[in-house]
């Protein structure tokens, strides 16, 4: 849970960066981008994580990233803005802001 709490505060500053848009983001999208850099989590210290945050207008603001929890810092991010999450990524995030992917 400390993880949990720690990605919840850093991420408030990470949603500033640049984004990349979509009409819906899916899971295996998701899990795509986390594929990609599959070496840099040989790192024990390193998570796939996705931070799902609802905004005013309806549409969803994603930080999508490799959170290093030693030093509580993003390696990588990504935020992606999108007008829905498709239902797998949804029920992931039903109960959980934040959650860690197990590649």
């Amino acid at each position: 849970m400390i993880i949990l709490a720690a990605l919840g505060g850093i991420l408030g500053g990470a949603a500033a960066a640049g984004a990349v848009h979509v009409a819906v983001l899916t899971l295996p999208a998701v899990l795509a981008w986390f594929r990609v850099r599959r070496a840099v989590f040989v790192d024990r210290n390193l998570v796939a994580a996705t931070m799902v945050d609802l905004l005013a207008s309806g549409s969803y603001r994603t930080v999508q990233g490799v959170f290093n929890t030693r030093t509580n810092y993003w390696v990588e991010y990504r935020t992606v803005d999108s007008s829905r999450l498709d239902w797998d990524l949804t029920q992931l995030h039903r109960t959980n802001q934040v959650v860690i992917h197990d590649l």
